[in-house]
């Protein structure tokens, strides 16, 4: 499985990536750099080993995917 990173606007791959998180991380510093903007035209996308390709996030959705990536996952504990 991989992932790709496009720029739809000029039909270019932005990146390959082995991770969603490596991906994700490259959208964070384009929007921390220029802004929520500057994904508003980027789709990622997810390939698996056949080659089928499933858009995650695109534009602001992928932008505020990108955000919440950084949250830390919070787990309820017991200590009965």
């Amino acid at each position: 499985m991989g992932f790709e990173l496009w720029d739809v606007d000029g039909a270019n791959l932005v990146g390959f990536f082995a991770t969603e998180a490596e991906a994700l991380s490259v959208v964070r510093e384009m929007v921390d750099t220029y802004g929520v903007e500057s994904v508003a035209t980027y789709v990622l996308s997810s390939i698996d080993r056949n080659g089928t390709r499933d858009v995650l996030a695109d534009g602001h959705g992928l932008a505020q995917r990108a955000a919440l990536s950084l949250r830390p996952l919070t787990a309820a504990t017991s200590t009965a």
